[in-house]
């Protein structure tokens, strides 16, 4: 038992030193700026298509399976 203790804890002492030391700094762009991106790109898009699917139980959502086209001008298909 001693000895798979002892493993644990080299285990676990490689493992966590073998992180970096330095900062890992990533940028994210501005708030503003990416709503207005993906506005921007939102544009460009015309049509969507959707398919869900439910599996398994779920007593409160009444849906089992949708799948429908949605376009920009308020049309839509499905089933």
């Amino acid at each position: 038992m001693r000895l798979v203790a002892l493993f644990a804890v080299l285990i676990i002492a490689l493992v966590t030193s073998c992180t970096t030391t330095q900062e890992q700094k990533t940028t994210l762009p501005q708030g503003t700026a990416l709503l207005a991106d993906s506005a921007k790109a939102m544009r460009a898009v015309t049509t969507t298509h959707f398919a869900v699917n439910i599996q398994g139980n779920a007593p409160t959502v009444q849906l089992r399976s949708a799948d429908g086209r949605l376009t920009r001008e308020g049309s839509a298909q499905g089933t």
